[in-house]
């Protein structure tokens, strides 16, 4: 049965923003009937930049809700439930991954990448700027070719 057309107005969207930043997941929202439909709530993010900014602001916090919940989670396992309930942690672990790879993600982050707070500076201390020997090229090990091809004269 589809949910009757529900007007939006600053009560409903203040609802929906602290039940999101609570770490209420977006789809539990939409099995309340005062609340819009998931097609109403997609089209007013599409269409109010400002609300999809508070929803996008409201996801990252409740990421942060949701992530203090996995401890209580895994206390609430006893030998019938368990892979019930890792299956939980990892899908809410996958979720929060995606919501927010830089607090929650597994890629490790390396020097050179861009979004790095890792620096490297070396420092040659001790020495005047003009007493720097210039640096020497290395050279690499000459490369040896293999020939690859078939000898169709060896058959």
């Amino acid at each position: 049965m589809a949910k009757p057309q529900i007007d939006w107005d600053n009560g409903l969207e203040d609802e929906v923003i602290n039940r999101i930043t609570a770490g209420e997941p977006v789809h539990e929202l939409f099995k309340d009937e005062r609340l819009p439909s998931k097609n109403a709530f997609y089209l007013k993010c599409a269409r109010d930049v400002q609300f999809e900014s508070r929803i996008a602001r409201a996801r990252k916090h409740g990421a942060i809700a949701q992530f203090d919940d996995l401890v209580r989670l895994a206390d609430t396992a006893d030998e019938r439930n368990f892979n019930a309930i890792k299956l939980r942690i990892w899908t809410r672990q996958w979720v929060l991954a995606r919501l927010n790879p830089a607090l929650y993600g597994d890629k490790a982050v390396h020097s050179w990448d861009e979004n790095s707070p890792l620096e490297i500076v070396i420092r040659r201390v001790g020495m005047a700027q003009e007493a720097l020997p210039e640096p020497q090229q290395r050279s690499l090990p000459s490369a040896t070719v293999i020939d690859a091809s078939v000898d169709s004269d060896a058959s």
